[in-house]
C-alpha cells in the first residue's frame, strides 16, 4: 500500500493490518503519514512482519517508484505515525518493521496514550519512538537499530518502562532523548532516574532542544543521572524558572557534559 496523504483513523474506529502487508509512505516528512485517534492492530509474525516504509525502500515490496537504482531510502524520508491520547491503550503494534522514517517526531509518536509495542524492529529511522505528554507504553522485545540522532526520546515529565529492548551499537547516540513539549503543566514534578537499556546500565539522557522548567516546577535528578547535551553550542541545554534538585552522592555524581565524553 503507498499512503499519499496523511491516514486519520477517528476515535471510536480501529484499524486492523494483517500480518505481511506492506505500508509505503510518499507523504512530506513534514507531516505525519498515520494518525490514530482510535486504535490500530497492527499484529505481525517473526516470518510475516508488517512493514512501514519509505516508497525508495526496494527491500520490501519491490521498486515500488519504477526507478531501478536511482534512489535509496534513507532516515526523515518519511515522518511518523501517531498514536494519540484518545487510542487510550487499546492499540497493538507486534512484529512491525518500522524503517527510514522519523523527521520532526520519532517514526512512532506516542501522544499520551498507551500502546503494547513489542517485537518491533526501528531502522535507520532519525528516532525510532517518541513518547509525549502522558504517553505511557509498554515497550517489550524491540530492537533500535542504525537510528541517526537518539532511538528513543521522550518529555521531562513521561516515565517509560523497558523491557529487553536492545540499543544495537550501530545507532549514532545510545541515548535517551529529552524534550519538553507540555512544560506547562503547573506545579509539576519531572523526574530523572536512571534508567537500564538492554546490555546498557544507566544509559545517558541527552536534551535535544533547550529544555525550561517553568516557575513553580521542579526537576528532580537521581543520583548516578549523567546528561549529555545534544544542544546547539550557543543556546542553554536547561533554564530553570523553578527549581532544580540535582543531589548526587560522593560515589553517585550527577553528571553535566558532552555527547562526545565516552
Amino acid at each position: 500500500y503507498l499512503v499519499t496523504g496523511t491516514v486519520t483513523v477517528q476515535s471510536g474506529i480501529t484499524l486492523t493490518i494483517q500480518p505481511g502487508v506492506v505500508i509505503k509512505s510518499q507523504v512530506s516528512p513534514l507531516n505525519s503519514t498515520i494518525r490514530i485517534k482510535g486504535a490500530i492492530l497492527a499484529q505481525g509474525t517473526q516470518s510475516q512482519p508488517i512493514v512501514f516504509t519509505s516508497r525508495k525502500d526496494d527491500a520490501y515490496g519491490g521498486d515500488t517508484n519504477n526507478d531501478g537504482n536511482a534512489t535509496t531510502p534513507n532516515a526523515e524520508d518519511w515522518s511518523s505515525i501517531v498514536i494519540e491520547s484518545t487510542s487510550g491503550g487499546f492499540s497493538i503494534l507486534e512484529n512491525c518493521l518500522i524503517r527510514f522514517g522519523s523527521y520532526y517526531d520519532g517514526a512512532l509518536t506516542i501522544d499520551g496514550s498507551s500502546p503494547s509495542i513489542k517485537n518491533c524492529t526501528f531502522f535507520k529511522c532519525k528516532r525510532g519512538l517518541d513518547v509525549i505528554k502522558s504517553g505511557n507504553p509498554v515497550l517489550m522485545n524491540n530492537v533500535f537499530d542504525n537510528c541517526t540522532q537518539v532511538p528513543v526520546a521522550k518529555d521531562l515529565q513521561t516515565q517509560v518502562s523497558f523491557a529487553n529492548n536492545v540499543f544495537n551499537s550501530t545507532n549514532n547516540f545510545n541515548a535517551i532523548g529529552l524534550g519538553n513539549s507540555n512544560s506547562d503543566i503547573p506545579g509539576a514534578t519531572y523526574t530523572l532516574n536512571k534508567t537500564n537499556v538492554g546490555n546498557i546500565t544507566n544509559i545517558p539522557y541527552s536534551p535535544l532542544g533547550t529544555l525550561t522548567i517553568p516557575q513553580g516546577n521542579t526537576l528532580s535528578i537521581q543520583a548516578g543521572v549523567i546528561i549529555k547535551s545534544n544542544v546547539y553550542q550557543i543556546n542553554s541545554t536547561f533554564i530553570i524558572q523553578g527549581t532544580i534538585i540535582a543531589q548526587g552522592e560522593p560515589n553517585e555524581p550527577i553528571i553535566f557534559t558532552s555527547p562526545k565524553d565516552d
